[in-house]
């Protein structure tokens, strides 16, 4: 499978090298890292997905809403001091 990112790698690639080739390395580690992260990026939003598939769907409310808490929070009640 071919990317169509990859025309923009190779341009990239040798235009650094040509213009600062002190960032050569560091190009190609950013490369190197964006690759990894995306393919574990993919797997994990595959588990996770798969993982919400399992759930139950949650009740429905006489608000409405599923099982989702007050837009507001109740606030607190204040003991009164002795």
């Amino acid at each position: 499978m071919r990317r169509r990112s990859r025309g923009l790698f190779w341009r990239s690639l040798a235009e650094i090298g040509l213009r600062r080739p002190a960032l050569l390395e560091d190009f190609l580690w950013m490369v190197a890292l964006e690759e990894y992260f995306l393919a574990y990026m993919g797997d994990v939003d595959r588990q996770v997905q798969a993982r919400f598939a399992l759930l139950p769907p949650a009740p429905v409310t006489s608000s409405g809403l599923a099982g989702r808490p007050p837009s507001r929070p109740a606030s607190p009640a204040v003991a009164a001091a002795p």
